[in-house]
């Protein structure tokens, strides 16, 4: 079977964790994300949205002078949850100090299913006023995987920021490839005839999507 996309998500945020880069690791927080931490220490209990989750993740740091660990073991993903099970050390300049398995569980929520690249010798890109489909995966062999992400981020805060459960969002790299702009969201971008995932047409995978949510 496959590895579930959302074990690469989660595992490259992790990763940025430990290379001290939290802009990277936490730029897939949704606004009100919660982070609850165990215990009776100073940044026991829960920290809601990204600024307070920051600030948490940092009071780890300095309380433990920057020697916290993450071994990860094993990462498992679906469409809607992750668990990581990694095995946590750390030390304190008073002499106290960690070495504690644990499970990490995260609710996941909110992704870029599906890409269409659109090309035009003109401004207007429109399947239906001319534009053409274009190749993604030469796309992406030109493109850094760090600013492909970042594309990928900015869609799905499009449609967090909306509240729907689907939007279509037009986004345009800048010629450096580098860079990108969002150009418009809009309720109608799931019409995408001839694209398949998991083995299903885009309307059919919202629909196990929806119903899965439902469920949960």
């Amino acid at each position: 079977m496959p590895e579930h996309p959302n074990v690469q998500r989660i595992r490259s945020a992790y990763s940025a964790f430990a290379a001290a880069d939290l802009a990277v690791a936490l730029k897939d927080l949704a606004p009100d994300a919660v982070f609850h931490f165990n215990g009776s220490g100073p940044l026991s209990g829960d920290h809601t949205g990204v600024d307070e989750i920051s600030a948490a993740l940092i009071g780890t740091f300095e309380l433990t002078g920057g020697t916290q660990k993450l071994d990860i073991a094993s990462i498992f993903a679906d469409d809607h949850h992750g668990i990581v099970v990694l095995r946590e050390t750390a030390s304190r300049p008073d002499g106290a100090t960690l070495d504690v398995d644990e499970v990490h569980v995260l609710a996941i929520d909110g992704e870029a299913a599906f890409v269409v690249m659109r090309t035009s010798p003109h401004p207007i890109t429109n399947l239906h006023l001319g534009g053409l489909r274009g190749d993604v995966d030469r796309l992406r062999v030109r493109i850094a995987p760090a600013a492909w992400d970042a594309a990928m981020a900015s869609a799905v805060a499009v449609q967090r920021a909306t509240g729907a459960f689907h939007v279509g969002v037009d986004l345009m790299f800048e010629p450096d490839l580098v860079h990108h702009r969002v150009l418009e969201g809009n309720a109608f971008g799931d019409l995408l005839p001839n694209l398949e995932r998991d083995g299903l047409d885009v309307y059919g995978w919202q629909i196990r999507r929806l119903l899965g949510t439902v469920s949960a």
